[in-house]
C-alpha cells in the first residue's frame, strides 16, 4: 500500500494545480463520508 500511496502522491504532484485541488477536494469527501458510515454505523 505504501507503494500505491507513493505513486498517488507523484500523480498528484504532477497533475495541474486545478485538477491537484479536485482531487484533493474528491479524496477529503470521500473520507468525511466514510467517517460519517463508521460513526453512523
Amino acid at each position: 500500500m505504501t507503494t500505491q500511496t507513493q505513486t498517488t502522491t507523484r500523480k498528484l504532484t504532477n497533475l495541474d494545480s486545478e485538477q491537484g485541488m479536485l482531487v484533493l477536494l474528491a479524496v477529503i469527501v470521500l473520507l468525511s463520508v466514510i467517517g460519517v458510515i463508521l460513526v453512523g454505523g
